[in-house]
């Protein structure tokens, strides 16, 4: 196994893995307040391009998160992050 680096790009920390592994969280929110109605990991061997992060519906507005966690180093260091 090897030593897991941290790597920051616009105040978001990453950890060097050997996949791309993703946390999806959903909210719901309302005129009276919010609500987190799940949470998701998922994983890839390439970045994967998330669509549509709002729905609007009449009474409500799910709103999803995506944040990178995990990524290759090789690809982390291509695409601007520092290591820390």
């Amino acid at each position: 196994m090897t030593q897991k680096k941290k790597f920051s790009k616009d105040n978001v920390l990453v950890v060097s893995n050997d996949k791309f592994i993703y946390l999806s969280e959903i909210y719901i929110l309302w005129k009276g307040g919010a609500s987190l109605y799940d949470t998701q990991y998922y994983s890839s061997d390439k970045p994967i391009k998330f669509k549509k992060n709002k729905i609007k519906k009449k009474n409500f507005t799910i709103y999803r998160f995506i944040t990178l966690e995990f990524a290759p180093e090789n690809w982390l260091l291509r695409n601007g992050y520092k290591p820390i």
